[in-house]
């Protein structure tokens, strides 16, 4: 129950960080949100993924692990009888090779213990996406400030230029003229 419990605590984690990223991303307050809320509409951890994986290019490699780490975090938070890596390796083949993916992931000393190993790994994946939500959401806030910046100097530019042009002689007909070309 132990491995069941801290999979899905951090992928949890992990939706809560995709969830703060794409409400940044898209100028969304989550509090009122339906796709990022809490609600029963909200979207899906694998939507969330999905877009996030759309909008920011992410490399194959890199769209791989987050499949897979939702991929075991649904068959923890959705299969009963998954409570463990041993049980989850036994859903037949496809699931033994997602296992042994994540293990191989990572270069992690030879641990006797395979379930200890498993979520070592897992945790260790965790770490790197969040390590990506982590940095999208920098990269989106600074580029976002960068743009902020450049219209408030364009506003502070305008109004400089509003100023002189009506002490110029006809300055508000000017600034009329050049109002009238925006429209």
């Amino acid at each position: 129950m132990e491995t069941r419990y801290l999979i899905v605590q951090y992928a949890t984690m992990l939706e809560e960080l995709c969830s703060l990223y794409l409400c940044e991303l898209l100028q969304i307050d989550k509090k009122s949100s339906i796709s990022f809320g809490y609600g029963s509409q909200s979207l899906s951890f694998n939507a969330k993924v999905n877009l996030i994986t759309d909008l920011s290019k992410t490399d194959k490699k890199l769209k791989a692990k987050f499949i897979l780490f939702a991929e075991i975090r649904n068959k923890f938070a959705h299969v009963f009888d998954v409570s463990s890596f041993k049980a989850f390796c036994s859903l037949g083949k496809d699931w033994e090779k997602k296992g042994k993916d994540l293990l191989n992931f990572y270069e992690i000393e030879s641990i006797p213990n395979e379930e200890v190993h498993f979520t070592l790994a897992y945790i260790l994946l965790y770490k790197e996406l969040e390590k990506y939500i982590t940095h999208l959401s920098f990269e989106s806030a600074h580029n976002r400030g960068y743009i902020q910046g450049r219209l408030d100097a364009l506003e502070k530019y305008k109004e400089i230029v509003r100023k002189e042009l009506f002490k110029m002689p006809k300055g508000k007909e000017i600034l009329s003229k050049y109002l009238k070309e925006f429209e």
